[in-house]
């Protein structure tokens, strides 16, 4: 346990690097125009290695053993490493604008980017929760391990297809608060049905074609939020708000599960979860107004 344990936080050290990084990056090759679209391409990654590892890596587990799926995972990775190498291209210059220290940077940067990681980690605070508890869900149900890891992949299909037109329409139309605000008000409805239902798997396909509406949008606020010396750490602010929500979403819901002995009120919590991220980003929506008001 101990191994698999510092195996999992050098593991996380490197995912909470790509996630302020690649974002960054993205902002930056596309900071003109079409970011919306880039970043809707970008959240296709998500959604696609969740549902290849729900499936894949579940099967070749059972059959070949764990170990062989967790090496399977270091394979991918490197020559993720290597791809990334041959095909990166420096993006714009990058702004010298740069404070005495972290601090002082962060008292700079405006609350409007408070409010885009607030509502990120509220996001994540249910759907990965879901995502975490899912699969023993559904195999409490009666279902075999296999199925319960497909019908809990099925919520990434949305978002593997429909992201790059929401960032598409993110880039045409803008109204970023629109798409986040209704994406998890319709979130929060279908995860308070969810354990209401014996066969589940309409309410899995529309949780993913609504969770499809919200990762664009919010990897497009911060350039449009701060300014571009403060890119990366906005970025940083957001990887900060998803690794709070995805730390204490699952342990509440979880919780809640042993409390209860049931996964109804873990599901009230997850749809809870939800409506706080609605109320987060329609306070980001007023305070923009507002902001405008005044000039």
């Amino acid at each position: 346990f101990l191994v698999m344990a510092l195996g999992r936080t050098v593991s996380g050290a490197g995912a909470i690097t790509l996630a302020v990084i690649l974002p960054q990056l993205i902002s930056r090759w596309f900071f003109h125009e079409g970011l919306g679209l880039g970043m809707g391409i970008f959240n296709t990654a998500m959604p696609l290695g969740t549902i290849t590892s729900f499936n894949a890596l579940s099967m070749i587990g059972t059959s070949l053993g764990w170990r062989v799926s967790v090496f399977l995972t270091t394979v991918v990775s490197v020559c993720a490493l290597f791809v990334f190498l041959w095909l990166f291209k420096e993006s714009m210059p990058r702004s010298r604008e740069l404070g005495t220290s972290v601090l002082s940077e962060i008292s700079k940067i405006g609350k409007p980017i408070w409010l885009v990681g607030l509502t990120w980690m509220w996001f994540n605070a249910a759907f990965i929760s879901f995502l975490t508890f899912a699969q023993d869900f559904f195999v409490a149900k009666g279902y075999e391990v296999a199925s319960a890891s497909f019908l809990s992949s099925i919520v990434m299909v949305g978002s593997l297809f429909l992201s790059p037109l929401v960032g598409y329409l993110v880039s045409k139309f803008g109204k970023e608060e629109v798409f986040v605000a209704a994406g998890g008000l319709v979130l929060a409805c279908l995860l308070f049905l969810i354990s209401m239902f014996i066969s589940p798997i309409l309410l899995l396909i529309f949780i993913g074609l609504f969770v499809a509406l919200i990762p664009a949008p919010i990897f497009s606020l911060p350039s449009k939020i701060v300014k571009l010396s403060h890119l990366g750490l906005a970025f940083g602010i957001l990887t900060t708000c998803l690794n709070v929500g995805i730390l204490a979403g699952p342990y509440l819901a979880g919780l809640a599960k042993d409390l209860t002995g049931e996964y109804n009120v873990s599901f009230y919590l997850m749809s809870f979860f939800a409506i706080l991220q609605v109320f987060s980003i329609l306070l980001l929506h007023l305070l923009k107004t507002k902001t405008v008001q005044r000039r």
